[in-house]
């Protein structure tokens, strides 16, 4: 049976079939405009450029305000993060010890010694630095005093570190002083002395240790500041000070003595060798320099008591 016409016309045509919704561009790890959206600049690649780290990043957020307020959130919570906050001026010592606490220092008990203080706080001497009593006992003190009142570990480390790297700048520029002094001092005492210069200080370092036989106590007398810089011990009003108070004491005789001894033969055989010259080579042993060596042969013997006034040998006990 065929349809009529108005039977034909009342069907409803099929209705079209539903459209997408439209994709949200996405950025490219290649730093590609987003698919779909060649033409229009994606804010995306405006902010992070040629980073694909950070196009990766940004792609997460559909639009700028969904990164911004991303943002502000995370700053948020940044800035309400557990801080220690600081030390009041009249902090009890409770509120001190809950500030070392929050700091991350171990307690230390009453009867520690300065050592406990010292790893409670981290400090240290400076490895291969040869420091001295004082100023160990100066560390030892800073770091129970940074303890007591609360100081941050960071910057305990910081100032002991920046005191001994002075301390060796320090001690360098006065080495340096010190040697230059030194040698400036020899050569004026040298063109002064001329060859009695070499005698002096030898007469001067015996007499030093006749009179301070403590080897530590001499080095600290001669490695004493003076102060134009120099050491003592290199000053020429010291050495010469030494020489003269050992002069008087006999010990140039000595000395002197011992280096005219140095060929092997005594003052004694010396003496009779010089008299044997009367017979044997009288122009010789009249000659003035063989008298005067003579009469400071005599001189020295006279001085160690081997002859009397008169010249004549005294018994050997």
């Amino acid at each position: 049976m065929e349809a009529t016409p108005t039977e034909a016309t009342s069907q409803p045509p099929p209705s079209a079939p539903p459209s997408e919704p439209p994709k949200e561009p996405q950025a490219q790890p290649n730093g590609a405009a987003p698919e779909g959206n060649s033409s229009t600049p994606d804010w995306r690649l405006s902010l992070a450029g040629e980073d694909t780290k950070s196009i990766e990043l940004l792609s997460r957020y559909k639009e700028p305000g969904d990164f911004l307020k991303a943002h502000t959130e995370l700053r948020q919570k940044l800035s309400e993060r557990p801080s220690v906050a600081r030390l009041d001026d009249d902090a009890t010592p409770e509120q001190i010890a809950e500030y070392r606490q929050a700091l991350g220092v171990s307690e230390v008990s009453e009867d520690a010694d300065a050592s406990a203080y010292m790893d409670a706080i981290g400090v240290a001497m400076p490895e291969g630095y040869e420091a001295s009593e004082l100023e160990s006992a100066l560390v030892q003190d800073f770091a129970k005093q940074a303890y007591d009142r609360g100081y941050d570990p960071r910057f305990a480390k910081e100032a002991v570190s920046w005191f001994f790297e002075n301390q060796a700048a320090n001690q360098e520029a006065v080495n340096t002083q010190a040697h230059e002094l030194a040698e400036t001092w020899k050569s004026e005492l040298r063109s002064e002395l001329g060859r009695e210069y070499d005698p002096t200080v030898t007469v001067a370092s015996s007499f030093l240790k006749q009179s301070l036989p403590d080897e530590a106590a001499q080095s600290a007398l001669l490695n004493s500041m003076h102060p134009d810089g120099g050491r003592l011990g290199d000053h020429p009003a010291f050495i010469k000070m030494m020489a003269s108070a050992g002069m008087n004491s006999g010990l140039g005789d000595s000395i002197e003595a011992n280096s005219m001894e140095s060929g092997g033969k005594s003052l004694r055989d010396q003496q009779h060798e010089i008299e044997s010259l009367r017979t044997s080579d009288p122009g010789k042993y009249n000659d003035q320099q063989t008298q005067a060596r003579l009469d400071k042969i005599i001189e020295l013997r006279l001085s160690r008591g081997e002859i009397d006034e008169m010249g004549n040998e005294r018994k050997r006990r």
